[in-house]
């Protein structure tokens, strides 16, 4: 996704995982997928058996043996989360592109543990989901013309 590609120089030397890598880490159960988007985002949907940024940290040590993959949109704001904590989380990675490259390399999403086909992509710039999603940003659907 040359958007990350363009992101990715605000973190250098981040660990990272491309979304093929990370839906291949799913078949074990390990992994665990950090949400670092806000709840609005959230709400929407989220990647499968997800946490969020915020439950890590208040809990460390339960996670502290499992890969952790972060991710947001498409992988800035999780990025600079891997750089920020990387120190603590010696497991932590980022997901490179982010939820829109899960999408795109065929990964689901669920929204109350149900999948979904919905996916909130922060706002219109964002709007590169697969063609089957519906792209929310800004707490609604936008309007289609």
């Amino acid at each position: 996704m040359r958007m990350y590609a363009r992101y990715r120089r605000a973190f250098p030397g981040v660990a990272e995982i491309s979304a093929d890598a990370a839906l291949e880490l799913t078949a074990g159960g390990l992994v665990v997928f950090v949400d670092i988007r806000d709840a609005a985002e959230q709400e929407v949907s989220m990647l499968p058996g997800a946490i969020t940024g915020e439950e890590l940290l208040a809990d460390p040590q339960r996670f502290a043996d499992r890969p952790l993959v972060a991710y947001c949109t498409v992988g800035y704001r999780s990025g600079k989360f891997v750089q920020r904590y990387s120190d603590r989380f010696s497991r932590l990675q980022n997901l490179e592109g982010g939820i829109l490259a899960w999408l795109h390399a065929g990964g689901q999403v669920y929204h109350r543990n149900l999948p979904t086909r919905r996916v909130h992509v922060y706002g219109a710039r964002w709007t590169l989901q697969p063609a089957a999603y519906e792209p929310v940003y800004d707490g609604a659907a936008p309007q289609k013309v």
